[in-house]
């Protein structure tokens, strides 16, 4: 099975394109079914034709301006994303559109983001391919999976196929990289949350409940008949009970909107006290399985209360009927409710003293055997804030009551007095030695917390206006590693793109519409329709097609033309002697004898004709002789690798072929042409 090998000169380009223009353009005369080939003339070398694309580099501006031009966008979806999260967060509620809104936005843009980002990184790979492509040649196979590398699919496949590591490390970078940047956009929805809100209500418009404010309601407390007594000693009593609710500063008032639950801070002092006012959703109270849902108003209403601090210079022990209090230079003599001794303070507060409706006034004696104290007092409820309704306001009972309850409980009726006595261990007991400060804080705590034992128990009336109900509230819980997925995938995309970018204008890629990378590959795609025409003229033979003698000789010549695959980028020709007698059977029909011979031996001759000037080196080998004289030829030292076994068929000799010489007998017919050159 003789073979020809030619290493050709400096225009080896030039004379393997008329090679192959000679091949598969060349229009063959075709003879007759059963008689001799059409003889056909050596041809003289033509003109040669430009293989591939005529076209120049890409211009470097315009080259990196598109590479920036792309990063930006990328840039503008993460600033996007940045300014939906923290728009929607500054929000304290959000109701089920808003949601709905969200939800719409920040999944589109993060799928554009990632489209956005895969789009570049596409680029880069799809323009690294021609570089990777121009390295050295390759198998038809694993230059169509190169050319595929957008198809993850095809890059598995290349894998797959090939046993090179270099092709395993670079795909599985490939993928990592591509499955990185989705799964990284994708976690960042692990980085927020819309959950319900637990602070803020979403106020509809509604029916709301407030409770009753123009007076006490006595009957969960006392029974009497009297509804003057039953106020007053509700009164007195709801203060001391108010003692058990949650107190806070004042800079402990939650703004209006604010959910209210029972453990809440209900009463909020400083110099003074105050309340916030609450309104539940009506809708929830009569909903056994749910709790109801309370919400904090801007509503308002501050207890205060100015004392002044007295010695008491006789009668101070407590065992006495009346006191002798010294008010700046002069004495006054005061008469005492009760004779408690010195470990019990009196509260007192009298009918005929007024200082208006929304006030009481209240006299306190504090006894004691070496330090007793008399303070006078006045305690004042302010109007209620922002109230809109009338149903907000305090009745004036209420405020009567309120203000003065720390003293309602005892009468004296020979002086007209209300009184109330609480023993020193007691919180109202305890000595404050003439701080009038204490005091007034100490009035203002039990007033006002009588305006909330009494909103607690009082019924409710029915309003229309803003009802609270549960919305909800996006959290960002993890904005370092958010903003970390974002910014390394972005950075990441700039340096592959950059470092693609530089590597891939080393060579000239294609740009336009895929004809262009077609003219490219139009060599490849006509070796592709040669090996369709060798399959259907096979099946042809087999099947007694006519086919010419002369077509069959250039079905061999196609057929020993594919061994040369791989040397196309290395300036190697291979001709052949026809090497398969079992395929020439197939061809001829079986009459290798009358036509085979003679077709064969015509090729061979047009190709010493060829060779015939003595100008080019060239080897008549046979592969009976092995790695032996063609490796003497090229100046190279014999591989380990066996040579390839021709008597598995033709496809597995070419297979094995292409891969045992890939590396040795390519690269040094590519070192001995450079040389030359």
């Amino acid at each position: 099975m003789p073979a020809q090998y030619e290493v050709l000169p400096s225009n080896a380009a030039a004379q393997h394109s008329l090679f192959r223009q000679n091949i598969h353009q060349q229009q063959i005369p075709m003879a007759p079914l059963g008689q001799g080939p059409a003889q056909i003339s050596p041809s003289s070398p033509s003109k040669a034709r430009s293989q591939g694309l005529l076209a120049r580099r890409r211009s470097r501006l315009k080259l990196w301006l598109g590479l920036f031009a792309k990063w930006f966008i990328t840039v503008i979806f993460v600033l996007v994303v940045y300014i939906i999260l923290i728009r929607y967060t500054n929000h304290d509620v959000i109701d089920k559109k808003q949601k709905k809104y969200f939800n719409a936005l920040i999944t589109g843009f993060l799928i554009a983001l990632g489209l956005s980002t895969m789009s570049q990184l596409t680029s880069a790979v799809s323009d690294l391919r021609w570089w990777i492509l121009s390295r050295r040649p390759r198998s038809r196979q694993k230059v169509k999976a190169i050319l595929h590398v957008q198809s993850m699919t095809q890059v598995l496949i290349l894998a797959f196929k090939s046993s090179r590591w270099t092709i395993h490390l670079s795909v599985a970078a490939w993928v990592v990289l591509f499955l990185s940047s989705q799964v990284g956009y994708a976690s960042i929805g692990l980085c927020y949350s819309v959950d319900k809100s637990e602070d803020k209500a979403l106020m509809v418009s509604g029916n709301v409940s407030i409770a009753n404010l123009t007076t006490i309601e006595t009957s969960r407390i006392s029974n009497s008949s009297n509804i003057a007594d039953g106020e007053e000693y509700a009164a007195n009593s709801y203060g001391i009970i108010s003692l058990g609710y949650n107190q806070g500063t004042l800079d402990d008032i939650p703004v209006a909107g604010t959910l209210f639950f029972g453990d809440d801070k209900v009463l909020f002092c400083d110099t003074f006290c105050s309340y916030v006012f609450h309104e539940t959703n009506t809708a929830t109270t009569k909903n056994p399985d749910t709790a109801p849902i309370t919400v904090i108003t801007d509503r308002r209403v501050n207890a205060t209360t100015q004392c002044s601090a007295y010695r008491v210079s006789e009668g101070g022990n407590g065992t006495s009927n009346s006191i002798t209090v010294e008010i700046g230079s002069r004495k006054t003599k005061v008469t005492v409710p009760s004779k408690n001794g010195p470990d019990r303070k009196t509260y007192m507060s009298s009918n005929s003293e007024t200082c208006g409706d929304d006030c009481s006034s209240i006299s306190v004696f504090e006894p004691s055997s070496t330090d007793p104290w008399f303070y006078n007092c006045t305690t004042r409820l302010s109007a209620v804030a922002n109230a809109t309704h009338p149903e907000h306001k305090l009745g004036k009972n209420l405020t009567h009551l309120a203000t003065s309850a720390i003293a309602l409980g005892g009468y004296d009726t020979t002086g007209g007095l209300h009184y109330t006595t609480y023993p020193v261990p007691s919180t109202f007991g305890v000595p404050l030695n003439g701080s009038a400060e204490v005091l007034e804080l100490l009035l203002s705590r039990f007033t006002i917390g009588v305006i909330a034992a009494v909103i607690q128990s009082n019924d409710d009336i029915v309003l229309s206006g803003q009802a609270p109900t549960m919305g909800e509230k996006l959290n960002v819980s993890h904005w370092n590693a958010l903003s970390l997925v974002l910014w390394i995938t972005v950075i990441l995309q700039l340096l592959l793109a950059v470092l693609a970018t530089l590597i891939s204008e080393r060579v000239v890629v294609p740009e336009g519409d895929p004809l262009a990378e077609a003219q490219v590959l139009r060599h490849m795609i006509n070796d592709d329709n040669i090996d369709s025409a060798i399959k259907s003229q096979n099946s042809c033979a087999r099947s007694s097609c006519p086919i010419t003698p002369t077509q069959k000789s250039f079905l061999i010549d196609a057929e020993m033309l594919m061994l040369g695959m791989k040397a196309s980028k290395t300036c190697l020709e291979v001709f052949s002697w026809p090497m398969w007698v079992l395929m020439m059977k197939d061809y001829y029909n079986g009459e290798f004898e009358k036509y085979g011979k003679q077709v064969s031996k015509e090729h061979y001759e047009r190709l010493q004709r060829r060779l015939a000037d003595g100008k080019r080196p060239f080897l008549e080998w046979s592969v009976e002789d092995g790695w032996g004289p063609l490796c003497e030829f090229l100046g190279k030292p014999v591989p380990d690798v066996p040579f390839p076994d021709g008597n598995k068929g033709s496809g597995q000799f070419q297979e094995n072929m292409e891969e045992a010489t890939e590396d040795i007998v390519m690269n040094a017919l590519r070192n001995i042409v450079t040389n030359r050159k």
